[in-house]
């Protein structure tokens, strides 16, 4: 356990030496906020409350596609994964705090968000409320790192991979309920928004609906889908 604790420490450190990982996860958000609720908030606390848990289920997945998906492919190609595996509890006592410092770190955003949706808006969130936006950052990790796994491990080209996740994040980020309720505007995206992996991640930050069976199948197929490409992927080496 204080061997998980230092490596978290030590990764936290790492990440906010990463100027631009420290912007997008802390002040860029701020910036979203800001310009969402002047928009269209028309101090609606419903509103308010509404867009904080879009901008940080947004948060969750850049920080788990984009980072920790892609870090745990890069150790497996590197040897690094293999390094770790030849140290007692290395490997697990390293992911461990790797997914624990980005859960800590994107805790530490989501609470300067919310701080600043009380001060702005007069927005508060009871303990209901920040229990379920917290499981819904851990499971939204677990997630979306199976997703980012999944594209790293499928693509060699790192620019294509960076491009593609790109692209993909924002294809989840619009195509969802992040900034307002697009099935309500379009039932059209309906569909889209069911099968979208955001959607269950929202419902249980905003405590709504019974996603649980939704959520469990898509954690089902991405799982093996990672297994079946890193299967394949030491078959061919």
């Amino acid at each position: 356990m204080e061997a998980i604790l230092l490596g978290t420490y030590y990764q936290v450190l790492i990440f906010l030496r990463v100027r631009k990982a420290l912007f997008f996860s802390f002040i860029f958000p701020i910036f979203l906020y800001v310009v969402f609720i002047f928009v269209w908030g028309n101090n609606s606390i419903t509103y308010a409350k509404f867009i904080c848990t879009g901008i940080i289920a947004i948060i969750v997945a850049s920080n788990a596609i984009m980072a920790l998906g892609q870090i745990i492919v890069q150790y497996n190609r590197n040897g690094m994964t293999k390094v770790l595996k030849t140290i007692p509890r290395g490997y697990i006592t390293h992911m461990a705090s790797l997914v624990l410092s980005r859960i800590l770190l994107i805790s530490c955003a989501a609470a300067f968000l919310l701080t600043t949706s009380f001060v702005i808006s007069h927005v508060k969130f009871g303990f209901t409320d920040l229990l379920l936006i917290e499981i819904g950052i851990c499971i939204g990790v677990y997630v979306f790192t199976l997703l980012g796994q999944i594209i790293a491990e499928y693509l060699e080209d790192k620019h294509l991979e960076s491009s593609i996740s790109n692209g993909l994040f924002y294809v989840i980020i619009f195509l969802s309920d992040c900034f307002y309720p697009i099935t309500d505007m379009n039932p059209t995206f309906a569909i889209i928004v069911s099968i979208n992996p955001m959607t269950p991640i929202l419902h249980i930050m905003r405590g709504e609906g019974n996603c649980l069976y939704v959520l469990i199948i898509e954690i089902v197929i991405l799982q093996l889908l990672v297994y079946k490409i890193s299967r394949n992927k030491t078959q061919k080496r």
